[in-house]
């Protein structure tokens, strides 16, 4: 795959029609997903009402989860009041700031054309869909590991100095360490690459910028470090507690069915071309560190499935970095024939459509509150019913 290093023409990702028509459509899903949380039957559920619970009373960290959900929470309370749709509302409008930022990120290391298909690819995915409506750690942490990928790209696409893209890189996972622990996937992902890139002529990481990264990531951390040394390290142990490697069942069946979990994550299609990054890591200087950011969390939730069990959301850290490559391959020239091209091209165009069909679907359940006649028998969404009912009663 060839990268476009001719980018003075363009001086910023908005600067094409085609690039307006892009920002128009994912303004349009969003808005399109305000408007379901607005007119949504469904009630918060469990996790979502805790979440809530803890914006009451702002703290650095809690008996579950670091801070940042809370203070997200509060702050969309605070301007829009204590409403359903007010502790849901931050997760569509982060997810359009993080297919922003991812593709600036794809703008950078592959140019204008990848920009674009990543930031539909992003704000398409199933699962992107299923986070902008309900509340959930995963949307800040996936913000935060956006940025730090920006602030590699800035820094290999010589935008600002390698130093000061390892700070930005340190504190944006320090704050993703604040959203979710998962975060530490990225901080091993810079340590893949600086390991991995030692022997390149031109490193991605040195050993001081690793230094420097590490530094800021533990100086943003300290506030919820500090609350958890006070409070018995309560959250972490609740980390170690959802793992649950105690109850080990080695069962090769349960990493099968988390790895076909995947398809319904990312999008059946997409998640399989994704996967051709595996493939272009040998010959891609970009692919190469960025299979470094994702494909290491796919490997330890896969080992942990076998192990006990894994959720599909706990992969989500390895997104950002796959959905980047995927518009690069997609949106770059290849020095190979046009049938391949064309090929390329199509399959990007029906994943696409695959992901917007289910995304459209998605917005249609936010509304109407069911799965209508594919609900199956256990409903998925029973769950998000019946507690203002419930409350009365005990009232």
């Amino acid at each position: 795959m060839t990268t476009n290093n001719h980018l003075a023409d363009k001086k910023h990702i908005f600067s094409s029609v085609a690039d307006r028509l892009t920002l128009m459509l994912i303004l349009i899903i969003t808005i399109l997903r305000t408007i379901a949380l607005a007119f949504s039957p469904l009630e918060l559920g469990v996790d979502e009402a805790q979440y809530w619970l803890w914006s009451q009373t702002l703290d650095f960290g809690y008996f579950t989860k670091p801070p940042l959900i809370a203070w997200i929470i509060g702050g969309s309370h605070w301007l829009f009041g204590h409403y359903t749709m007010a502790v849901r509302l931050p997760g569509c409008w982060l997810h359009l700031s993080t297919a922003v930022v991812l593709w600036q990120t794809a703008f950078w290391l592959y140019g204008p054309k990848a920009g674009r298909w990543t930031a539909l690819f992003w704000i398409s995915l199933p699962s992107v869909g299923l986070g902008s409506f309900l509340i959930s750690t995963d949307t800040p942490l996936l913000f935060c590991i956006a940025i730090t990928l920006l602030a590699i790209a800035a820094s290999e696409s010589k935008k600002i100095p390698t130093a000061h893209a390892m700070l930005f890189a340190g504190f944006s996972l320090g704050l993703g360490m604040l959203a979710k622990y998962a975060a530490l996937y990225g901080l091993f992902g810079l340590i893949l690459i600086w390991a991995i890139g030692r022997n390149w002529t031109a490193p991605v990481i040195s050993g001081k910028h690793l230094l420097l990264a590490f530094s800021t990531f533990l100086i943003t951390l300290s506030p919820n470090l500090t609350w958890n040394f006070i409070n018995d390290f309560s959250a972490v142990r609740h980390l170690g507690e959802n793992a649950n490697l105690a109850k080990s069942t080695n069962n090769l069946a349960e990493s099968f069915t988390f790895l076909l979990s995947q398809a319904g994550v990312a999008g059946p299609l997409a998640f399989i071309l994704m996967m051709g990054i595996l493939g272009a890591a040998h010959r891609e200087r970009h692919a190469s560190w960025l299979i470094c950011m994702a494909i290491p969390v796919l490997i330890i939730m896969i080992l942990q499935a076998y192990l006990s069990e894994a959720n599909a959301n706990w992969a989500m850290a390895a997104y950002p970095a796959l959905t980047v490559w995927l518009g690069g391959w997609i949106g770059c020239k290849h020095d190979v024939s046009s049938i391949f091209d064309k090929v390329r091209t199509w399959s990007g165009y029906g994943a696409l459509s695959i992901n917007f069909i289910l995304t459209l679907a998605l917005i249609t359940i936010t509304i109407s509150g069911t799965l209508g006649p594919l609900t199956p028998d256990s409903d998925p969404l029973r769950r998000l019913r019946g507690w203002q009912d419930l409350a009365n009663d005990l009232e």
